[in-house]
């Protein structure tokens, strides 16, 4: 059974692993410095970090982000939306559309909270990930170079679905 919820403070090591496996493999342009426990604690005190579990073990996350790191003026939705960032899934459960899951869960949970659209940066040549948001109704909308690498900043508007 899979399960969307807010990082408890026990999980922390647990999420960290998960961080720390995926660092330097196929797409993943994080390095020793991020993300880290700082931001787990960071996105836990702000209530914006969730978790995916299977059957009570964490297998993805997902960061809601405090202000925006990619503002685009090609955003159809400027009021009431939200930026995620740090999507994960453990390796061991990636291809097997998990990741479509947590996302599809969140969404889900973001629609009843009223937001207009998602926000997020897709580093470019993180092809499995862009048709991932593609697949899930996100249009690119801009690109940019910030921390060291170009992405693709995506939007998916809530508001003409709800």
């Amino acid at each position: 059974m899979l399960t969307l919820s807010k990082i408890k403070k026990n999980e922390f090591s647990e999420l960290l692993n998960i961080y720390n496996e995926v660092r330097g493999h196929a797409f993943c342009v994080w390095d020793a410095e991020y993300p880290t426990m700082m931001d787990i604690e960071n996105d836990y005190q702000l209530n914006n970090l969730y978790v995916l579990k299977k059957n009570q073990e964490i297998i993805g996350a997902l960061s809601i982000v405090d202000g925006f790191e990619f503002e685009s003026p090609n955003f159809m939705e400027q009021t009431n939306c939200i930026e995620i960032a740090r999507v994960v899934i453990k390796k061991e459960y990636q291809h097997q559309g998990y990741s479509h899951a947590l996302l599809t869960k969140f969404i889900s949970r973001i629609k009843k909270q009223g937001y207009h659209s998602i926000h997020l940066g897709v580093e470019i040549n993180n092809i499995p990930a862009l048709k991932l948001y593609e697949r899930l109704g996100f249009k690119v909308v801009d690109q940019y170079h910030i921390f060291d690498h170009d992405y693709k900043v995506c939007e998916l508007v809530l508001l003409n679905s709800l």
